[in-house]
């Protein structure tokens, strides 16, 4: 009699298991399928996290001298967020509007030059530049918004 009762016990773990493993893989495989298909069930703000991410493993990174990236940051509403320091610059001795203006035509050549972040501009991305001096004082802040750098291929 004890025998038929861990027969017993055992059936509705094994079929919980088994129903929750076979949830997951439906999951897991509608998924996959949604992403491979359509374009409408992927979140770019998750791309850009993920690409902040990676670039922040390099960071900090000296881009040429007197200029560093220290980190990016990805903002929910489709803005990735660029954070450089002049280490060579004192704020109160160097910078004015002028300046500001001069980095800001800087980035957006920079940027329509650049291939790489036309995927940006096709999902409407805002790119933001923080520009900090040497005792990490603010100098400028350069939005760009995806019309600014990225024009639409016409077909």
């Amino acid at each position: 009699m004890d025998e038929e009762i861990k027969t017993v016990k055992k059936r509705p773990i094994a079929l919980i298991v088994a129903l929750g493993v076979g949830g997951l893989a439906i999951l897991v495989g509608m998924t996959i399928y949604q992403v491979k298909n359509s374009d409408k069930f992927v979140n770019y703000n998750m791309v850009l996290k993920i690409t902040a991410n990676g670039i922040n493993l390099t960071c900090p990174k000296m881009i040429r001298d007197g200029v560093r990236l220290d980190s990016v940051g990805a903002k929910f509403d489709r803005q990735l967020w660029y954070y450089y320091t002049f280490t060579e610059i004192n704020r109160d001795e160097e910078i004015n509007e002028d300046y500001c203006k001069t980095q800001e035509k800087l980035i957006l050549q920079n940027l329509s030059a650049n291939p790489e972040v036309k995927e940006f501009g096709k999902n409407n991305v805002t790119i933001v530049f923080n520009l900090y001096d040497k005792n990490h004082l603010t100098m400028c802040s350069v939005q760009v918004p995806p019309g600014k750098y990225y024009t639409p291929q016409k077909n």
